[in-house]
């Protein structure tokens, strides 16, 4: 990997490190409801996954998508027609069908018998 290649990764990366995310959403709903101290653990496992995945894009995916190129277009394609298939069943339910009402119990409603 040449020194262009790996700034475009560490700018890429910092720019997504800046904007907000899910990891941001759950590091504060962590932190209201537990405080500081029930909201680092969470951090810095969101920083070491964060540095994992880093890790992997620099060293291993590159070779392996070199070495796997036609298979990464198959499995893109097959993705693609996938979230098709989902779009196509969505948009053909019928509406207050089985395929579109939730499964399980209402939100609020104790999980177990005992707090009934």
């Amino acid at each position: 990997m040449d020194l262009f290649t790996l700034v475009a990764f560490t700018v890429a990366y910092s720019i997504a490190v800046i904007v907000p995310g899910p990891g941001v959403a759950a590091v504060v709903a962590r932190a209201l409801g537990g405080g500081f101290r029930g909201a680092v653990p969470m951090i810095l496992g969101i920083l070491a996954g964060d540095l994992v995945y880093f890790m992997f894009a620099i060293f291993g995916l590159a070779a392996v998508a070199a070495v796997f190129g036609p298979v990464f277009i198959v499995v893109r394609f097959a993705g693609a027609a996938y979230l098709l298939y989902v779009a196509y069943k969505f948009w053909t339910a019928r509406p207050g069908s089985e395929q579109m009402k939730p499964k399980g119990k209402a939100p609020g409603a104790p999980s177990s018998p005992a707090f009934r």
